[in-house]
């Protein structure tokens, strides 16, 4: 059985942690250096990895004790495999191993670290403001700091294509729209299915789909769109109505129209024609003969896969595969593949298992971009998957449903009271 019966609300057999200030200091760091790491990458080098081991290690020092998963041994497994793929690959030590390897082994193992206990939730809720802050930072700082994208295979600037520029670095504007993204998700959810700080979260809304659309980038536009759509459709809570969905929707498709003839139309023509050239979208930077390449390589191993990289110089295509899912196909086939999925699907799988939509709208910030990236070695792909399970693991969703359960209580209390005075008042 893949996947194994879990708690309904959460699993209890993971610790409960409940993180110091200085630990939540650390958190704070790791968010927004997650965002800005290539400009800070660019102004005093490398400086994110060391403070992921030195989480980690703080992190296993401060656990009383751990539970070890099934989904843990799966990512680990696939991790392990993928670095025995290197044997096997026609192209031997290649450039996509060497700048990976660290990465990899960083990510999975802040994975397991995070998951291997319950964070509490109040603690989620406060990594889930960095993060969303972060992302707002950033969409503050490209209305000071913007210009367009220098291509890398054309070396000229694309006018069209807005991105935050600062100490002369620039993230792929695919990569910014999945940072604003970050932002946009945990708004919504405060905003929607919480309630909190609904001026702010609005302002971050606004603001971040405003710099999302700069950037021109196709992923993000649709990502945008399956996220919202998500949210409008997808029910908050067990005692909400239909009619509650539709009004929800049908202010998405208000909004929808106002982005289109205001937004587009007169602020981002060029964007707009960009946006809707759907009979391009697999032209963008040649992915078609990309990835038409990469699944000759997938069908000569479908099983195992050609090893890891193995698409870097073959038939003299010296790219990367600008699909993870792709990617994955390539390095370790369908068995490696499956392996890495294992963590994904419980996410899906659980959240409507359980009706609690946010992580499974969540994860999809980090998963939908990654149709058009490598995203392997990016912060935003793993930490989507990383905050979905930790959201999943903590006791998030039981406190929302006392939370309303209270309010309930009080509210009945109230109108009881009400309805005796007027008793009284009648006699």
């Amino acid at each position: 059985m893949l996947f194994k019966k879990e708690n309904p609300i959460n699993d209890r057999r993971l610790y409960d942690y409940y993180p110091s200030t200085f630990m939540m200091v650390l958190f704070g760091i790791y968010a927004f250096l997650s965002f800005y790491e290539a400009y800070i990458t660019k102004l005093i080098g490398s400086v994110t990895i060391y403070l992921i081991f030195a989480l980690i290690v703080l992190l296993l020092y401060k656990y009383k004790y751990i539970k070890v998963r099934y989904y843990h041994y799966c990512i680990i497994a696939w991790l392990a495999f993928k670095m025995l793929s290197a044997l096997w690959v026609w192209n031997g030590y290649n450039k996509m191993i060497s700048a990976q390897i660290l990465g990899h082994i960083g990510m999975v193992a802040l994975f397991c670290v995070l998951t291997v206990v319950n964070f509490e939730e109040t603690a989620i809720r406060l990594i889930l403001e960095f993060f969303k802050i972060a992302s707002f930072s950033m969409s503050i700082l490209t209305i000071f700091f913007s210009s367009g994208y220098v291509s890398g295979a054309t070396g000229q600037a694309v006018e069209s294509r807005v991105v935050l520029t600062l100490f002369g670095a620039q993230y792929d504007p695919n990569n910014m729209a999945a940072f604003y993204l970050f932002g946009i998700s945990v708004a919504l959810y405060f905003l929607l299915c919480e309630r909190r700080q609904i001026l702010f979260n609005l302002v971050v809304c606004v603001l971040n789909v405003f710099s999302l659309l700069q950037t021109s980038s196709r992923a993000g536009f649709l990502s945008l769109i399956a996220i919202c759509i998500l949210f409008a459709v997808s029910p908050l809570n067990k005692e909400e109505k239909a009619i509650d969905r539709f009004k929800r929707l049908g202010i998405l498709l208000v909004g929808g129209v106002i982005v289109y003839f205001f937004v587009f139309r007169y602020v981002f023509p060029d964007a707009l024609s960009r946006l809707l050239a759907t009979s391009s979208y697999g032209d963008g930077s040649g992915r078609i003969s990309i990835w038409n390449n990469a699944l000759e390589l997938f069908y000569a191993n479908p099983f195992f896969g050609s090893g890891w990289g193995c698409y870097w110089g073959y038939n003299n295509y010296y790219h990367a595969v600008h699909n993870t899912y792709l990617q994955n196909l390539c390095d370790v086939g369908v068995f490696g593949t499956v392996l890495f999925m294992v963590p994904i699907v419980r996410i899906f799988v659980l959240s409507f298992k359980r009706k609690y939509y946010f992580p499974a709208i969540f994860v999809c910030a980090g998963l939908m971009p990654a149709f058009f990236l490598d995203s392997t070695n990016k912060r935003f792909f793993w930490n989507a998957i990383i905050f979905a399970t930790m959201i999943l693991n903590s006791n998030m969703k039981i406190i929302v449903a006392e939370n309303e359960r209270r309010e309930k209580r009080k509210k009945k209390k109230s109108d009881q009271e009400a309805a005796t005075c007027k008793y009284i008042k009648q006699r």
